[in-house]
């Protein structure tokens, strides 16, 4: 007991010699005991660095980040967080006010602020995290923390879906703590991208995770602002009823535009050489002119409805990140068929908006370059698979799961793409006795609402064609 109460004693007087705690910190110190012997270690060797160089002796730094660790593996929070403060305290002092050295204690703070409850004061601390990181635009110990932060959001919209975390929305309507989150985590995520983009990082895998998470919010925005509960829906369903309400009126703006004519002008296609050259340009115009974090402006209509302004903008938002990602694959070099892949992402796209015209021409252009490589395979996958490519392909192909049929039941629907990839003559050929009517008729009005990859039959794009397509009872909602 008396060892216990002198390591009490001592820690208690590292703390407050290195600066002033507040009264509800300096009476929780007061009930510490340092009982663990790496924490006597660290108190001993703290108040020797103290003596011999000072209260801001930058070997201060480790012994107190560890004594912080360890006082947080106790649940000692509230006396972490003061130990962390000084550590930040000699950081500044010895490093400059905005050193990325004070990254893993901010970290470290955040995580105790959130274990002992305090929610408004990890808020805070994150808040000074980001502003650190800004500081530094180009170093890449940034990227983590900004898709950390997006992570943290996004991470809180889907517990929210299955009815968890309500207690944490600052208002009483769901829809708004909903799209409060989204439109947090969406610049974070762009913040993460445009610091790979400055590093010329082009082959980097996180680089196009970032960009299918930033495509993520904008599809839980749509979710979000066509329906006035946000929870429990099928954010696919409702990017088929938003491309419904309102189709691609006027041709994408901005750089996409000058790209398309410059591509256009020049001849060429995925795969092409000389296109390297031409996307190198186009990046380094996108940090000036068109960041991914551009903000979408949203007009709500009646009911809450997105007016037509507010959907072509979060379709042209979509559009420039499949671009970017097309972009990335031809800057790194990226094997041809990964470019072409990333290319018909964006015809895809524009398809399922209604841009017939556009789409089209993309994607003439992608299977002309498959047919003269001779990439007969490539054609297959991308333009004659066996299951159909169901729109947008960011989204679970239904009809592509690997269910236990045998156990659950399926259904056999036959129908017919048309050149634009809209399904006709739907038809239900065969069913297991597990299917009910209503089971078929919910899978017959999923694929007229669906949007589908025009195929290549007989060697020839856009043909119409019949395909039969097997859906498992057990995908059904």
């Amino acid at each position: 007991m008396r060892a216990e109460t002198g390591c009490k004693t001592a820690l208690l007087a590292v703390i407050v010699s290195l600066a002033a705690l507040t009264a509800r910190e300096a009476a929780f110190a007061q009930t510490a005991v340092a009982t663990d012997e790496a924490q006597q270690q660290l108190v001993e060797q703290i108040r020797g660095i103290q003596a011999r160089e000072g209260v801001h002796s930058e070997a201060l730094i480790d012994p107190l980040t560890q004594l912080a660790m360890l006082l947080e593996q106790s649940g000692d929070d509230a006396l972490a967080i003061a130990v962390i403060d000084q550590a930040l305290d000699v950081v500044l002092n010895t490093r400059g006010l905005h050193s990325l050295d004070q990254l893993p204690l901010l970290r470290q703070a955040i995580r105790a602020e959130e274990a002992r409850g305090n929610l408004s004061g990890a808020g805070g601390r994150e808040q000074e995290l980001l502003e650190v990181a800004r500081r530094h635009p180009s170093d890449l110990q940034t990227v983590s923390i900004f898709r950390e932060a997006a992570d943290k959001r996004m991470a809180f919209l889907a517990r929210l879906k299955i009815g968890e975390d309500y207690e944490r929305c600052d208002s009483i309507f769901p829809l708004e703590c909903t799209m409060g989150a989204l439109n947090e985590a969406r610049p974070l995520y762009a913040e993460a991208i445009e610091v790979i983009l400055r590093n010329h990082l082009y082959s980097s895998d996180e680089l196009r995770e970032l960009e299918a998470s930033l495509v993520r919010t904008v599809r839980d925005n749509l979710a979000s602002t066509f329906l006035n509960d946000p929870t429990h829906r099928d954010s696919g369903a409702v990017l088929s009823n938003a491309r419904r309400r309102e189709n691609c009126f006027a041709a994408p703006p901005g750089w996409a535009t000058h790209w398309d004519k410059q591509t256009d002008s020049e001849e060429l296609h995925p795969g092409d050489p000389r296109m390297l050259g031409l996307i190198a340009d186009r990046l380094d115009w996108l940090e000036s002119h068109d960041a991914p974090g551009e903000s979408a402006t949203e007009r709500d209509g009646p009911e809450g409805l997105p007016t037509r302004g507010s959907i072509i903008t979060l379709y042209s938002f979509v559009r420039r990140s499949l671009l970017r990602s097309y972009n990335y694959e031809v800057a790194s070099a990226a094997p041809a068929l990964a470019q072409v892949n990333a290319f018909l992402q964006v015809a895809d796209w524009d398809l399922l908006y209604d841009c017939n015209s556009i789409a089209l021409k993309e994607y003439e252009r992608a299977y002309a370059w498959l047919r003269e490589t001779r990439a007969v395979q490539a054609i297959e996958e991308s333009f004659s698979p066996h299951t159909p490519v169901v729109l947008p392909t960011f989204e679970p192909n239904p009809f592509a799961s690997a269910a236990a049929e045998e156990s659950t039941g399926y259904v056999d629907v036959a129908f017919t793409i048309t050149k634009l990839g809209e399904p006709q003559r739907v038809t239900v050929v065969e069913a297991t006795p597990a299917a009910t009517d209503d089971a078929k008729e919910r899978i017959v009005t999923l694929i007229k609402r669906s949007r589908f990859r025009p195929r290549v039959v007989d060697d020839v794009f856009g043909r119409t064609s019949r395909v039969v397509v097997r859906y498992p009872l057990s995908n059904l909602p």
